[in-house]
């Protein structure tokens, strides 16, 4: 009995080595499509990591192509505001004029009415008359048939140095602000910085600031060496009316038509 238990043990010991074999073998394919599906897992996170990089680059692209637009945009603004300021500036000079020519004008009325109010009836006296012989006014230079001279004499004894509104830019209230600080002739202007006239005009506000003088102290010049053809040039090179010239025209200086 015994001799044929050993016998069938022997017959079939194959079975106790293919068991385990098939049941490694099972095993280890499971293992393996477990690790498969994960690969196959992290290869699409990282499929879906660099779409997620190419669209954030995209994105970055689009933001530095803004950005440059905004700084486009920007620098072209700021160009259009110093034009504003230059044309807020260039408006202002013409209403400084204006208002010389407004003050003008009434001086001028005042002294019409003066002139043409009779005097009293009781305090006309007869005088004896005396011949006097009259003395032409001297000569006047004239320069491509703008006439010039120096104010002070003959006819130009009407415009006075200290007239500072015969420069472009400059009304009654800044002849006023710069007489405030010492500036009080065309020879005083003709010598005074670009620095010093703005830091005159910042301590009146904002109103003031923002007033371009860079040009006065050159007009000044003209002015003071009574080169009134160089003046009315350097005016009217904008296209824009000579003030000097209006203001030589109104008070009888030159004639309308030279």
């Amino acid at each position: 009995m015994l001799f044929l238990s050993i016998l069938n043990f022997c017959k079939w010991w194959w079975l106790w080595w293919i068991l385990p074999a098939i049941l490694g073998w099972f095993l280890g394919r499971q293992m393996m499509m477990k690790w498969k599906r994960r690969t196959e897992e992290l290869e699409q996170e990282v499929k879906d990591l660099k779409a997620k990089i190419s669209g954030l680059e995209e994105d970055l692209d689009a933001c530095r192509k803004r950005g440059d637009q905004l700084e486009s945009d920007l620098e072209r603004e700021r160009k259009a505001h110093a034009d504003l300021q230059r044309r807020f500036s260039s408006l202002q000079g013409k209403y400084n004029d204006l208002e010389t020519e407004h003050t003008i004008l009434k001086t001028k009325e005042a002294k019409m009415e003066v002139k043409e109010t009779p005097p009293p009836i009781a305090e006309i006296k007869s005088t004896p008359t005396i011949e006097t012989k009259s003395t032409p006014p001297p000569p006047i230079q004239q320069a491509a048939g703008i006439v010039a001279g120096t104010a002070g004499s003959g006819k130009w004894a009407k415009l006075k140095t200290d007239n500072l509104q015969i420069i472009e830019g400059i009304g009654p209230k800044m002849n006023a602000v710069l007489n405030e600080n010492g500036i009080s002739s065309w020879s005083v202007l003709a010598e005074a910085g670009i620095d010093q006239l703005k830091d005159i005009l910042n301590k009146y506000g904002d109103k003031y600031k923002i007033i371009d003088p860079s040009d006065w102290s050159r007009q000044a010049r003209y002015a003071a060496k009574g080169d009134w053809d160089g003046l009315m040039k350097h005016q009217s090179d904008d296209g824009s009316p000579s003030k000097a010239r209006n203001l030589l025209i109104k008070l009888g200086i030159i004639d309308e038509k030279a």
